[in-house]
């Protein structure tokens, strides 16, 4: 979870990683960045971690710093609505990580683009996604992959008009929340939507 007392711990680091010329260190720790501004919408400084990050990683020549960054990227383009470009650096991630044959990653490409084609109104394609990351990410015992593959699945099948199908697999992501403290970024929109469930079922 992304609390307010990690700042200074990040900003510790990345201190220490730029004093000592660390280029791996300064790339990892702009990729924690990245994601917590994601999570917050702060589109400004996701650009500038995300673009700093993959640029560190390139230059030393970390595919998996690539793929980690690019996503984030990907996140970046989906976040301002450009679908187009949101698809290619998504697209673009599932060939690295399958070629790296990273599964958990290759199930997480597959789950943002089924986000980008459900916001698309491409819902069977986004539901075809979805299904294929969440059974991947089961397969490889990947909680987090699961529960981002459940929601884009349970998002899909709402807007498709499969209530009972989309209420399902959202009950059963609000359930994951149950013991966790603080409750994790996705709860309330996860909740919201079994709300829009519970209205369209009368």
């Amino acid at each position: 979870a992304f609390t307010a007392d990690v700042a200074p711990q990040l900003d510790s680091a990345l201190a220490s990683f730029e004093s000592t010329n660390d280029h791996w260190g300064v790339a990892a720790v702009e990729l924690v960045e990245a994601i917590a501004a994601h999570i917050r919408g702060d589109a400004a400084e996701l650009e500038r971690c995300a673009v700093r990050s993959a640029e560190l990683f390139a230059a030393v020549g970390d595919r998996w710093g690539e793929l980690q960054a690019n996503e984030w990227l990907g996140a970046l383009a989906q976040l301002r609505g450009e679908l187009g470009e949101a698809e290619r650096l998504h697209r673009a991630g599932l060939h690295i990580a399958e070629e790296l044959e990273l599964w958990p990653d290759v199930a997480g490409h597959l789950s943002w683009l089924g986000w980008i084609a459900m916001e698309s109104n491409d819902l069977r394609t986004a539901i075809e996604h979805c299904e294929q990351a969440l059974q991947l990410a089961a397969g490889q015992g990947s909680p987090a992959g699961r529960i981002f593959a459940s929601m884009g699945l349970g998002f899909a099948r709402r807007r498709a008009g499969d209530l009972g199908g989309a209420e399902t697999v959202l009950q059963w992501v609000a359930e994951q929340a149950d013991d966790a403290e603080p409750p994790p970024p996705y709860l309330p929109t996860v909740l919201c939507e079994l709300g829009f469930i519970a209205e369209l079922g009368g």
